[in-house]
């Protein structure tokens, strides 16, 4: 790579950047491959990349776009435009930040009512080198249900269920079947 984009690449991870301004023709290094290189360092937080350039020619903005940048400004340009354009990216910085935290929840969340429901409703099938379940979801969670209880005659009852409905939600319906089955399963043992 290039010994003067290097160091600034070393900079740019040093340091929190909240917003790049590049220009497409540049002495060192094409503008086009520096913001290529910055979205692939930052994927996992928005830092916008604005093109200043004096081309108005619609085929070098279209590269800068399509190379990663997220907006553009010609030379000359208004200082209030730059302030707009500069809010405009920091609505929608906060808009991914908080996006990701939303979705760093939900993740764990998940884990956690996956691994309670397996327990509920996996965890109370009797051990069998006849019983062998893969149950896959579709989703990241589903309300595919599947019992096994002996009943006092010796016989193994299966019970299958397929939700049409997919998610936790349904996942948590599957809760009343189990706990139906179950009940009934200990009456018949009584």
């Amino acid at each position: 790579g290039d010994g003067l984009f290097d160091a600034r690449h070393d900079q740019f991870e040093a340091e929190a950047v909240d917003i790049v301004f590049l220009d497409i023709n540049m002495p060192h290094m094409d503008g086009l491959q520096a913001a290529q290189r910055i979205k692939a360092h930052s994927a996992h937080d928005f830092v916008p990349v604005i093109f200043v350039t004096g081309a108005s020619e619609t085929q070098d903005l279209v590269r800068g776009i399509d190379a990663g940048g997220d907006d553009f400004l010609t030379k000359p340009f208004e200082e209030a435009v730059l302030n707009a354009k500069i809010r405009a990216f920091e609505r929608i910085r906060t808009l991914h930040r908080n996006a990701a935290l939303l979705h760093a929840r939900e993740r764990a969340d998940w884990a956690v009512a996956q691994s309670l429901l397996g327990e509920v409703l996996m965890g109370a099938n009797p051990g069998s080198p006849a019983l062998q379940v893969d149950v896959t979801a579709a989703d990241a969670f589903s309300a595919d249900v599947f019992l096994a209880e002996y009943s006092p005659s010796g016989d193994l009852n299966l019970l299958l269920g397929d939700f049409t409905v997919h998610g936790l939600a349904a996942a948590f319906a599957a809760l009343p079947i189990d706990a139906a089955t179950r009940a009934h399963q200990d009456q018949d043992l009584l």
